[in-house]
């Protein structure tokens, strides 16, 4: 380190490191959560019938700014075990998405203790948790090399930011 930079702690890099690597951790949290979720439904869940109530279309923007359709948000409607009505919104997500329609029928594998943790068609919350797990981790990774570069002084001018 010479006179005119600041100590690595203050570079841009090892920030940049920092900033990835907590946001990583905090990904990975989620990614646990989810993967929790879906083996408590695979080992716990119990079945029922259940209806679409209502179907919410997204859309979102392109790179080359036109409109294009995402997957949309499914609202379903089910009763559990002790007879109480529930209605919940999940987005229609997973490997093999399917489209809901109002009025479809649908088999719902939810949580008796949790009825808000549920799934509606093929289970894909475990598979979904395992892929976010995998790029959370290859980003904590690559945040602490930063991090360890910066320290060594091996990543000094890796990251310029200019606010002219």
């Amino acid at each position: 380190m010479t006179a005119d930079q600041p100590p690595y702690y203050l570079q841009t890099e090892f920030l940049a490191g920092l900033l990835l690597a907590i946001m990583s951790f905090v990904t990975i949290v989620v990614a646990v959560q989810r993967i929790g979720d879906g083996f408590s439904l695979i080992d716990d869940g119990a079945y029922t019938t259940g209806h679409v109530v209502d179907v919410i279309p997204r859309h979102g923007m392109s790179d080359n700014g036109t409109r294009r359709a995402e997957v949309p948000t499914i609202v379903v409607e089910f009763t559990s075990r002790d007879g109480k009505q529930h209605r919940y919104a999940m987005r229609n997500q997973g490997s093999r998405p399917w489209p809901g329609f109002v009025g479809q029928e649908v088999r719902v594998r939810y949580l008796p203790s949790n009825p808000a943790v549920f799934e509606a068609g093929p289970l894909a919350a475990a598979d979904s948790g395992f892929i976010l797990l995998v790029v959370s981790m290859l980003g904590l990774i690559s945040g602490i090399g930063l991090m360890v570069m910066a320290r060594l002084g091996l990543a000094s001018g890796l990251i310029s930011i200019s606010f002219r």
